[in-house]
């Protein structure tokens, strides 16, 4: 996740520069997302959704069973990845339509974006690879073989790729210039996401067969902790302005903030909590339920109640999308690995609100599947757990 110093390095540097004083110097509204994409996996359609008030505002037709969207570093394009045909749905933020589809490779899981936005890797937890593949052209650049089910890819602010191998319980380094592995680092049990502090020059990974989390200097690449947060903690995301994680465990069906030295606190009860992301610079943190068909906006400062509304069958992602006051789409924040932010724990929040919004959609959300518990799955190892539980992710 570092870039050799040189060219690119500099390149990546004025990128961010740029995108820096477009944020600050008049686009500090943007801040607060406009609208959500919410990518349902039964539906095959990118939902276009109001934060606010839940209200459905568009759908957009993508690819089959879409897994994960999410945008580029310009604000002006989003990407969705269909692991039903194997190919990555372009949007044009502007306009929410679909411009074009590209090959993702095999068996796609998930994916991430690097920090100049030239490159999407997406991992293939079947075929045991990491794709490579070229914004610009839409093209494969590379394919790495990689560890055992890798599952949830992050990077760096410099560029390296961590992948989490579920199923070899470690997580991956893939250098930034050659995009070759460097470095397989042992964490817990069946890693299926990595989150990245980039403050502080870390990667938190939580186990979600063991309850654990592993954090890794990005420096050296060692780990400097191995804590156990409890449950089961699958999906995680940075709050840049509070420089805490936020971890979802659908087992218990919670949302818990995790501070840079992995002191974990329930902040919301979420039932079936699957995937996160948070506002970038901003006051909430969103949910995707895909068990209950529902997403679950949840306030930071724990002021007012979490909102839960009924999206689609499946929602499996969410990406906020943010506009200037003019309508246009903005940078999302790309924070620098200088300034050092004071961690401000967030305030544990109460329970949803009973009264669930519903907005217009094509139909009714099923009723919510019943999440296996590990117990008696536990003789059974490691691998048969996760490969019983990631069948029900």
């Amino acid at each position: 996740m570092r870039y050799k110093p040189g060219i690119r390095s500099l390149l990546s540097i004025a990128i961010l520069t740029v995108l820096s004083i477009a944020i600050f110097s008049g686009t500090a509204a943007g801040a607060t997302a406009a609208k959500l994409y919410v990518a349902d996996y039964d539906d095959n359609i990118v939902y276009v959704v109001d934060p606010d008030t839940g209200k459905l505002l568009k759908n957009i037709s993508v690819g089959s069973h879409p897994v994960k969207v999410l945008t580029d570093p310009t604000g002006t394009v989003a990407y969705v990845l269909t692991e039903g045909d194997n190919t990555i749905s372009v949007i044009s933020i502007d306009r929410d339509e679909v411009m074009k589809k590209i090959p993702s490779g095999d068996q796609p899981t998930n994916m991430a974006i690097s920090p100049d936005g030239m490159r999407l890797y997406v991992t293939s937890f079947n075929n045991q690879r990491v794709y490579v593949i070229n914004t610009t052209g839409g093209s494969i650049e590379k394919t790495i073989q990689v560890g055992s089910g890798p599952s949830g890819i992050a990077f760096t602010t410099d560029g390296f790729a961590c992948v989490g191998n579920s199923i070899d319980n470690a997580v991956m380094v893939i250098d930034s210039a050659g995009r070759n592995p460097v470095k397989t680092i042992s964490v817990g049990a069946w890693p299926e996401n990595v989150g990245i502090d980039p403050y502080n020059r870390l990667a938190f990974v939580p186990g979600f067969v063991d309850g654990s989390l592993t954090i890794i200097e990005t420096n050296g690449w060692s780990v400097v902790k191995t804590t156990s947060i409890g449950g089961n903690p699958l999906d995680i995301a940075y709050d840049v302005s509070r420089g805490v994680f936020y971890v979802t465990d659908p087992t218990a069906g919670q949302v818990r903030s995790v501070d840079p030295q992995g002191e974990a606190i329930t902040i919301a009860s979420i039932p079936a909590a699957r995937s996160v992301v948070v506002e970038s610079y901003g006051s909430r943190i969103f949910v995707a339920s895909p068990d209950n068909g529902t997403i679950s906006v949840i306030p930071v400062t724990g002021a007012d109640k979490p909102v839960t509304y009924v999206i689609g069958h499946k929602p499996t992602s969410i990406t906020p999308i943010y506009l200037a006051e003019d309508g246009t789409p903005v940078p999302t924040v790309t924070p620098t690995a200088t300034p050092v932010p004071t961690p401000v724990p967030a305030t544990p929040t109460p329970a949803p609100t009973s009264a669930v919004v519903t907005p217009t959609s094509t139909a009714p959300a099923p009723a919510p599947a019943p999440i296996p518990t590990l117990l008696p799955l536990l003789a059974l190892g490691t691998v048969a757990v996760g490969l019983a539980l990631r069948k029900n992710l």
